[in-house]
């Protein structure tokens, strides 16, 4: 996958899904109209970079701290297995759950419960779409 510029304003809650696979895309993608994300359940634009570097990936924030672009470079020396937070975010939780299918097994994530916010049944179906058969 080659880097992105992409406006996420428009729709906030594809912004960490997004960003979670940037982190292996070829070259620097940059994220803009990422200030709405510091206003959700969480500080859902820390709450990436945290996720991104644990990861393995190089990202940062560009910008004013009004308008600031997320920019990620993907991995700095290789995916590499991560302890994710949530930050008590439904959202996050998931884009931890898109950003552990690249990396090494034995990922964890601290409090899976919180999709229940939003989809109860996510790690169910989770699984149901990721382990082979």
């Amino acid at each position: 996958m080659d880097a992105v510029d992409a406006d996420v304003d428009p729709a906030p809650d594809a912004a960490l899904p997004l960003a979670a696979l940037l982190a292996f895309a070829r070259g620097t993608s940059r994220l803009r109209g990422v200030a709405r994300l510091r206003e959700k359940e969480s500080d859902r634009l820390r709450a990436a970079l945290d996720l991104l570097e644990r990861s393995g990936a190089v990202a940062r924030t560009e910008g004013s701290s009004g308008d600031p672009s997320l920019v990620i470079e993907g991995p700095a020396g290789g995916p590499r297995r991560a302890d994710f937070a949530a930050a008590d975010d439904h959202r996050v939780a998931m884009a931890a759950a898109v950003l552990a299918l690249a990396l090494p097994g034995g990922c964890t994530l601290d409090t899976p419960e919180v999709v229940s916010k939003s989809y109860p049944r996510f790690w169910d179906d989770w699984t149901a779409l990721v382990v082979h058969r």
